[in-house]
């Protein structure tokens, strides 16, 4: 476990309590991260009461729409390599098989998949910025900030995973536990920079531009690149990580 510096926010309290993977926030800025589980992520939640059903229930919306130009996720910095092994995680790791350019090749650095660590970074602005890296996925900051003044995340799988259409035939089983820790770890790495319910995102299979599944965390109220959006994405609201399963379930369910 490699612990990097404390941050002074609630997610690196969550961070603490799970396998640690080091990581860069903001190019050379580091701040403690990496999750492997959907358990130990919803243990530390609970901490700070982000995990327990409101009093009354709120619904998720749908919604999104269109992608970034994915070279500019790309934030300063280096990535660690880290070798994930399919023993014990939802999915089996599965290559990416594309050029080493352009948009999905920059997402396959920032996600460590193995056919990418004996390349050149082909992020414009580096490979580093990973806030927080767990067994089967990475979050960093999305480079398009939208309505939120704090900003927007991605998570996205170490696995090679087009879509979420494709999901399930890449996990079979897995597909749920995958997509519901990739949930939680968006909502928690949110937490540390607003606190409160986020609006969680993913594009149909059909409307990506971005070839690589990945997930928009941002504020519940917010608009990034023109989300939500229901005609292009699903999409929800998220008050706390004991939401993750139902949220996981209503993505997979619609994405059939």
């Amino acid at each position: 476990v490699v612990a990097a510096t404390a941050a002074s926010c609630a997610a690196s309290a969550l961070q603490r309590r799970a396998a640690v993977v080091e990581g860069g926030r903001r190019g050379d800025e580091e701040e403690e991260g990496g999750v492997d589980t959907l358990a130990a992520l919803e243990s530390g939640a609970a901490d700070f009461g982000i995990d327990t059903p409101p009093s009354s229930s709120n619904q998720s919306e749908d919604g999104q729409a269109i992608e970034f130009v994915a070279e500019e996720v790309a934030v300063n910095g280096s990535m660690t390599e880290l070798d994930v092994a399919s023993e014990g995680t939802s999915c089996s790791m599965r290559p990416f098989k594309g050029p080493n350019f352009g948009a999905a090749s920059c997402f396959c650095h920032k996600a460590g998949n193995p056919s990418c660590r004996s390349k050149p970074c082909s992020c414009r602005g580096g490979c580093g910025g990973v806030m927080m890296s767990g067994a089967e996925s990475v979050t960093f900051r999305n480079t398009k900030r939208g309505s939120c003044s704090h900003g927007a995340l991605l998570t996205i799988p170490r696995s090679y995973i087009r879509d979420i259409n494709h999901l399930a035939g890449s996990c079979g089983g897995g597909a749920h536990e995958l997509l519901s820790s990739m949930l939680v770890q968006g909502f928690s790495m949110y937490q540390g920079q607003s606190p409160g319910p986020v609006m969680q995102c993913m594009h149909k299979g059909w409307s990506v531009s971005v070839a690589w599944m990945h997930l928009h965390t941002f504020c519940a109220h917010g608009h990034v690149d023109g989300m939500p959006n229901g005609g292009t994405a699903y999409c929800a609201e998220m008050q706390g990580a004991w939401q993750a399963g139902q949220i996981a379930s209503k993505f997979l369910g619609r994405a059939r």
